[in-house]
């Protein structure tokens, strides 16, 4: 019996929109773990369903799909990769690593008697042996620089200039003299800086040369003393708060003393030495003797005076300056109000002799002792040293002057006419007389 049409269609439509959701969907994905457990079978083809003559009656076959491949077993160890097995072989864990080590004798055992001792006395046979009682000491940084031919400008300055006369030492090693009777103060030293921002005129050598135009041989404290020496005081150093206060002491005129290239002695103001930063006004207030401050160290409880370290001579408001300017001025960078007057400095390391008068605190501009310049004969040069003595005996044929031939003595006729004998037959003594 023949179906209706409708039946047959509508048949067709059901199987078609079946198919895409039944026949192409993929089979699930086994996961890793199974994939190494599944062996690779062969496909097994799928029994063909039963012939039949009706078309609706038999719907069209699918074919299952395909298996997914079997995981891939690892590679067997052959030649060509033998290098790569022992890599991995080294990395495993070996048991002769893995063994607990059993220690051979308690480890707190404790050391032998005598033992530290004697490791003492071996400590000290090898520093013995490494530092000889005969070693060269070790050279100062200075030693080593003149070796390599640099001579330091306070060398030159010594080696230079004399003591001034009529005055007193107060230092072996710094430069610094007091003439009692002047009620002066004489220092030396050389011309550090000629182009520069200040915030001194004069430091301590090797202190703050970089912003100084004199780098003074002496200690700031030692100045300190041959001031008190010739009878100034100190007065107070510059507060900030809590308000400003200018530093205050006896008024000090400071004169600078050096030579020029044809070896006069020329002196100058020293503040004609200092000018406001971008004009042509040189200083014109004298420095106060302030007198800085002393520090006591609480680790070492040691006292140091704070103008050691660069404040000798001060342009610009320290609280630590030995001496001062008794007006505001600052120290910071940028704004700092003198610089150094070059056309008015003699060339860098340039001797110089620095004297400070103190005046007294009444004494007015034109006082002789801020007007008068010291004399020219307080700044002696070294004698020249003798030349080197010879141990030589010094023949009298030769002439003084090895450089001038000696000139052949002129006989006179009457020495020729009557001892032509006796010249010949007498040798003359190493004096010049002839032997008796």
């Amino acid at each position: 019996m023949k179906r209706p049409f409708f039946a047959q269609a509508l048949s067709v439509g059901i199987l078609s929109m079946v198919v895409p959701f039944t026949g192409c969907r993929p089979a699930a994905e086994p996961t890793t773990s199974q994939n190494r457990d599944v062996e690779q079978t062969p496909s097994v083809a799928a029994p063909s369903p039963p012939a039949t003559s009706d078309p609706v009656a038999s719907p069209p076959t699918i074919a299952p799909a395909a298996p997914l491949p079997a995981a891939t077993p690892a590679p067997e160890t052959t030649p060509s990769n033998q290098g790569t097995a022992d890599a991995a072989s080294a990395a495993a864990p070996r048991p002769a690593d893995t063994a607990p080590l059993t220690p051979t004798e308690p480890l707190t055992t404790p050391p032998a008697a005598g033992s530290l001792a004697e490791s003492l006395k071996e400590a000290e046979s090898l520093k013995n042996a490494e530092s000889p009682k005969d070693a060269q000491p070790a050279k100062s940084p200075d030693q080593v620089l003149e070796e390599l031919g640099y001579v330091s400008p306070s060398k030159v300055v010594k080696t230079t200039l004399a003591d001034p006369p009529g005055t007193t030492r107060l230092s072996r090693e710094s430069s610094l003299w007091v003439d009692v009777d002047q009620k002066w103060v004489i220092v030396d030293g050389y011309v550090a800086q000629r182009e520069a921002y200040l915030e001194m005129f004069a430091c301590p050598a090797e202190t703050k040369e970089h912003e100084s135009i004199v780098g003074a041989i002496v200690k700031s404290h030692e100045v300190h003393a041959a001031l008190l020496a010739v009878g100034a005081e100190a007065g107070q150093t510059v507060r900030f708060q809590p308000t400003y206060a200018a530093a205050t002491g006896p008024r000090v005129r400071v004169w600078v003393m050096w030579r020029d290239a044809d070896g006069k002695v020329l002196t100058a103001d020293a503040r004609s030495w200092v000018r406001r930063t971008g004009t042509q006004d040189q200083l014109d207030k004298d420095w106060v003797f302030a007198g800085s401050t002393w520090w006591k160290d609480p680790e070492d409880g040691k006292e140091y005076y704070q103008a050691d370290s660069g404040e000798l001579i001060c342009v610009s408001n320290f609280g630590t300056a030995m001496m001062d300017l008794p007006i505001e001025s600052s120290d910071s960078t940028g704004m700092l109000q003198f610089e150094a007057f070059k056309e008015r400095i003699p060339p860098q390391g340039t001797p110089v002799r620095l004297v400070l008068v103190p005046l007294a605190p009444d004494a007015p501009n034109d006082d002789p002792r801020a007007t008068t310049p010291p004399d020219p004969a307080l700044m002696p040069l070294q004698e020249s040293p003798p030349p080197a003595k010879t141990d030589k005996p010094v023949d009298p044929a030769l002439p003084a002057d090895p450089e001038k031939p000696a000139e052949p003595d002129e006989p006179s006729a009457s020495d020729d006419a009557t001892e032509p004998a006796e010249a010949s037959a007498t040798p003359a003594s190493p004096t010049g007389e002839k032997a008796k």
